[in-house]
C-alpha cells in the first residue's frame, strides 16, 4: 500500500477548511442582519439574603433621580462643597438618586415591613414612585400575608404605602411605630411644610390608633426585633436592632440633624466585603466615635440600614453612603 505524504499538519488543516466553508458559504448567501434595539436599564427590584434565621427583602419604591442634593442635602454648607463631594465620587453634581426602600422580615412566625414608601401621595409621585405596592408580588409576598406595619417616623415617604386607593394595603396588618413620633405628627406642633406632612399623617395613620403599638426605645416589635432611640430626623425617630441566631443589622437609622457634614462624620468608611457575621455583604458601615442616641454603641461590620439607600442589587459605596442620606438640612424638627 503506497505511503501517504499527508501530515498531521496538513491533515488538520484541511479538517479545519472542511469545517469552516459551510459557515463561510452561509455568511456569503445571508447578509448581517440589522442590529437588536436597544434593550435599556435594567436594575432587579428586590434583593433577599439571610440574617441568621431571619430572611430579608429589600423592594424598591422608586429609583427616581432628582435634582440635587444641594440643598436637600447640605443646606447648612455651602453648594459648592457638595458638589465638590459628588464629583470626587464620580457622581453628577448636580443630580442624585436617594433611593426608597422598604424592608420586609420573615421570621419565621411573623412577616413584617419596616415602612411602606412614597404611595400616592409621597415625595416621589407616580410612575417614578410609589412602587410598593406592584413590586410585593415579584418579590413573592401578597399584602394579606403582613402581620405587622412598622413605621420609623412620619414622613410621607415611609407612611405614604399604607394607605393603596383609600384602603389599608396591608388589610391584616397590626401597626406599630413611635409614641413620641405618633403624638408630634397627630398634633398641631408641626409649622409651614411640616404642617403639611402631618395632614398627610392625620390621614394615612391616625386612622388606625387602635390597631397601633406606641413604642418607646428598648420595647419588642417582635423577638428579635428591638426599638433604639435615634431622635433629631424627627423627634421621635426610631431604629431597630434586628439580630436572629446569632447575626445582627440596625435598620432604619438616620444620622443625627446636622445635615452634609454629620452624615460625613457617621459614615467614616463604607466597605464591601463578605460579613464577618455573615449578614448582608453590601454594606458594612464603621461608625468610629459617632453613634445615635441609643444606649449602645454599634460596633464595626453591623450592617446598617436606612429606607434611603442604594436600590436592591446595586452595591452600596461611599458616595451613596454620604448622598443617599435622608433630608437632613430640609427637615429638622
Amino acid at each position: 500500500m503506497p505511503r501517504s505524504d499527508l501530515s498531521r499538519r496538513a491533515l488538520l488543516a484541511a479538517g479545519g477548511a472542511l469545517a469552516v466553508a459551510p459557515v463561510a458559504n452561509a455568511l456569503r448567501a445571508n447578509p448581517a442582519a440589522a442590529a437588536a434595539p436597544m434593550l435599556g436599564r435594567d436594575e432587579p427590584t428586590h434583593y433577599r439574603f439571610k440574617l441568621g434565621d431571619f430572611e430579608v427583602t429589600m423592594i424598591a419604591d422608586s429609583d427616581a433621580c432628582v435634582d440635587g442634593p444641594w440643598p436637600l442635602i447640605g443646606g447648612n454648607t455651602k453648594q459648592a462643597d457638595v458638589q465638590q463631594l459628588m464629583q470626587a465620587n464620580l457622581l453628577p453634581p448636580d443630580r442624585y438618586r436617594p433611593g426608597f426602600t422598604p424592608m420586609v422580615i420573615n421570621t419565621g412566625n411573623k412577616i413584617l415591613i419596616f415602612d411602606t414608601g412614597n404611595g400616592e401621595r409621597g415625595f416621589v409621585p407616580r410612575p417614578v414612585g410609589g412602587w410598593l405596592a406592584t413590586q410585593l408580588a415579584p418579590a413573592g409576598i401578597q399584602p394579606e400575608q403582613v402581620d405587622v406595619v412598622v413605621l420609623s417616623h412620619g414622613h410621607p415617604d415611609h407612611i405614604g404605602g399604607v394607605l393603596e386607593k383609600g384602603k389599608p394595603l396591608f388589610p391584616n396588618a397590626r401597626y406599630v411605630t413611635g409614641g413620641i413620633d405618633y403624638d408630634y405628627w397627630s398634633g398641631d406642633k408641626p409649622t409651614g411644610d411640616l404642617a403639611k406632612h402631618a395632614a398627610h399623617y392625620r390621614d394615612y395613620v391616625v386612622p388606625f390608633a387602635e390597631k397601633t403599638t406606641f413604642l418607646k426605645p428598648g420595647d419588642d416589635v417582635v423577638p428579635g426585633i428591638r426599638a433604639i432611640e435615634a431622635y433629631g430626623h424627627t423627634p421621635g425617630h426610631l431604629g431597630f436592632n434586628i439580630e436572629s441566631n446569632g447575626k445582627r443589622m440596625v435598620g432604619r437609622l438616620r444620622p443625627p440633624p446636622s445635615g452634609f457634614t454629620g452624615a460625613a462624620r457617621l459614615a467614616l468608611r463604607v466597605r464591601r466585603r463578605q460579613g464577618a457575621s455573615g449578614e448582608d455583604p453590601r454594606a458594612h458601615v464603621q461608625h468610629g466615635s459617632r453613634r445615635p442616641r441609643g444606649r449602645q454603641r454599634l460596633p464595626y461590620a453591623v450592617p446598617l440600614d436606612r429606607l434611603h439607600r442604594a436600590a436592591p442589587g446595586r452595591r452600596l459605596s461611599l458616595a451613596h453612603a454620604l448622598l443617599s442620606v435622608d433630608r437632613l438640612a430640609s427637615f429638622r424638627v
